[in-house]
């Protein structure tokens, strides 16, 4: 019979390289980070008829806060 489980490891700290990762000692800098992509639905573009729908994909900037748009057809 086993025992019930008493805590949960975070998988994070599972493997050792993941836990070298987590470590005080690494350094955050821009080559480290993920930047997050928004895509959003913008309805029909123009004529609401027609087959063109808008996408707006929103590459947000980390270093002044302004949101980039491009617009695909």
């Amino acid at each position: 019979m086993q025992t019930p489980v008493q805590s949960i490891i975070h998988s994070g700290y599972f493997h050792p390289t993941l836990r070298y990762w987590q470590t005080c000692a690494t350094d955050i800098k821009a080559e480290n980070l993920i930047y997050p992509i928004f895509i959003t639905w913008g309805g029909y573009y123009n004529n609401p008829g027609s087959n063109c729908f808008l996408t707006k994909v929103h590459f947000p900037s980390m270093l002044t806060g302004a949101t980039f748009v491009q617009s695909a057809n």
